[in-house]
Parts: C-alpha cells; structure tokens; sequence
C-alpha cells in the first residue's frame, strides 16, 4: 500500500511539473525528455517506408558469411589439433564468426557516435520555433507573400483567416490582411520573432505585380499605407 502511494505521489509530482513547465513555456526539457525516450519510434516510423531491401546484396552477404564459416572451421578444426588442442567444433567457429560481426557493428556505431557528436557540437541544441523557413533569405517573404494572396484574393477575408488558422506552415509568421469590403485589399506579412523581422523586413502584396519588401518602416506605417490605397 505504501509503495502504490509513493508512486502515485511521484507521478503526481512528475505531471505538476510538467504542467507547470508548459504554462511558463519551457517546452525545450519536455521535447527533450520525449525525444530521448521515443524517437526512436518517429524515425522508425518515418524511415520504414523509404527503405527497399536489395535482395542480391543480401544473397551475397548471406553467401559471403557461409564461406568465410567454412573456411574458418576448416582451417581452425586442422590448427587445433596440430597444436596439441581439443577437436574444434562448430559451435566455437560460428561463436567466433558472431564476435567478429559484433567488433565490425560496434566500429561502424562508434563511428556513428564521433560524428553525430561533432555535428551536435556545432548546432544549437534546440531548434528554434520561429525559424523554421529562412524567411531572411532573398526574395523568400516576398514569395511567401504572394503564395498567400492567392489564397486571400479568392475568397472572403473570413475564408483566408480561417485557412491561415489551420496551417502550421505559417505559425511563424504574422499575416495581416487589409479588408477591403468583404474581401482583402492586400497583405503584409513579416516573422514573429523580432530579431528574424529586422533582418527580412516585412513583406506587402496586393496583386497587382510582384511583392514589395521593406525593411526600415514600422509595421503602423505600413498597415496606414495598405489601408489608403
């Protein structure tokens, strides 16, 4: 009885932690904890599909393990008795076969593990929310600008601000339409996050020619400009 309340306490503890942690919006342990105990799972999932067996390859290994087998009992059952040993058997050549494919898998994992370090070593550790499209990149926010009037020039602006609430792809950006009527006069579109904003600027659309970009004014002005068009 005492063991179940101690672990009835722990998990609720562990959950009044993890509640806590999301409403000051530290997410990066909680990602951090899930990835490390079920990425696997993920990229199980997200590999599996993409992989194709290469049957010669495999027929080739299968044949390549079955002579190195044969050759190596051959040659160890005629080196033991020369040298005053027991017979050899199979069994110690097949052990003997399996340690080498384990040194050969624990090498190419080793290898794995160096490099993967030093290409964490030079990465964040997380990854930024914000940033996940260069939008700072030449001509990218002015093409992402365009892409949306698309969606926004054809139908209601109650329509496109709906649509813009179901696609994650934009969570990071702010996408203000100007109302014209019950449609959309133009677009201005820039990143959320300050830092990204100062370096791509803010991006305008109305679709009558390519996207302008403008990297010194304010967003008030710019909204007062689209408004008096």
């Amino acid at each position: 009885m005492k063991r179940a309340l101690r672990i009835a306490a722990w998990i609720a503890f562990a959950l009044f932690g993890i509640v806590l942690m999301m409403s000051m919006g530290l997410f990066a342990p909680l990602e951090l904890m899930f990835w490390l105990v079920a990425g696997w799972a993920r990229f199980t999932v997200d590999t599996l599909p993409r992989v194709s067996v290469s049957w010669g390859h495999v027929a080739m290994a299968a044949a390549t393990v079955a002579l190195l087998s044969f050759g190596l009992h051959r040659f160890l059952k005629w080196l033991a008795p020369s040298m005053g040993g027991p017979e050899w058997r199979w069994r110690w050549t097949l052990s003997a076969v399996a340690l080498l494919a384990l040194l050969f898998g624990t090498s190419v994992a080793s290898a794995g593990i160096v490099h993967q370090t030093a290409w964490l070593a030079s990465q964040p550790m997380f990854e930024d929310r914000w940033g996940r499209r260069r939008y700072d990149a030449p001509g990218a926010l002015g093409e992402t600008c365009q892409e949306l009037w698309r969606r926004a020039g054809s139908g209601p602006l109650e329509g496109f601000q709906a649509e813009m609430a179901r696609h994650p792809r934009y969570s990071s950006l702010h996408v203000v339409p100007v109302p014209r009527g019950p449609g959309v006069l133009a677009l201005a579109v820039f990143p959320r996050d300050p830092a990204l904003r100062r370096a791509a600027g803010i991006a305008t659309c109305d679709g009558k020619g390519p996207a302008s970009h403008e990297r010194a004014a304010s967003i008030a002005d710019v909204l007062t400009r689209l408004s008096g068009r």
